[in-house]
């Protein structure tokens, strides 16, 4: 597996599964055309959320999340986090390619209902323009629509990690029998 994008900071608490704040997303480009093997964030629990928390890809269509691409194989059940944030991956089975410089939207979210009690909380950083990730941003569902809250000063991102699968080997195809014909032709 191979790193491709990163947000390296946190500080900043952003609470997701609650009535204002359903899914929290965070889109990102790649640098690569790669499947995505694992999208890692820093996770934790406000309250005691018993439900389980999972992570999506989709394509963006204009803005919003569009084509469910996939679902991680890794599922977080809330009863397992503590009140601490810990780096929690969600990992992919191959065959969800992505591609370069595309934006695709890691969408998170809880498989119960909202509960502002009860609810999941995410490691983000607040930035300023000249230190922000510049390859995506921080988005939550709120119900009805998905909001952005950066502004001319302020950017908001997920502390994340994504990487993709290793390449495989490139195997030729070009039938052995074209090398028999140029061995042939050298021969002589």
């Amino acid at each position: 597996m191979i790193l491709d994008q990163q947000q390296t900071e946190g500080g900043t608490e952003w609470g997701t599964g609650e009535t204002g704040a359903q899914k929290t997303a965070q889109t990102f480009k790649p640098s690569v055309s790669a499947d995505i093997c694992n999208f890692a964030v820093y996770l934790y629990k406000g309250g005691s959320p018993t439900d389980d928390f999972k992570l999506q890809v989709y394509t963006d269509n204009a803005g919003v999340p569009g084509i469910l691409l996939g679902e991680s194989t890794t599922i977080i059940n809330g009863a397992s986090l503590t009140t601490s944030s810990q780096l929690t991956n969600f990992s992919f089975d191959r065959g969800i390619q992505l591609t370069v410089n595309e934006t695709y939207w890691a969408v998170l979210f809880r498989t119960g209902a909202p509960d502002d009690t009860n609810f999941y909380k995410l490691e983000a950083r607040l930035s300023s323009l000249d230190n922000k990730y510049n390859r995506g941003s921080t988005y939550d569902y709120n119900g009805s629509a998905w909001v952005n809250y950066d502004d001319a000063t302020h950017f908001y991102d997920l502390h994340f990690q994504e990487y993709y699968f290793s390449p495989l080997a490139v195997v030729s195809s070009v039938p052995s029998t074209s090398f028999r014909i140029i061995d042939q032709i050298t021969a002589y």
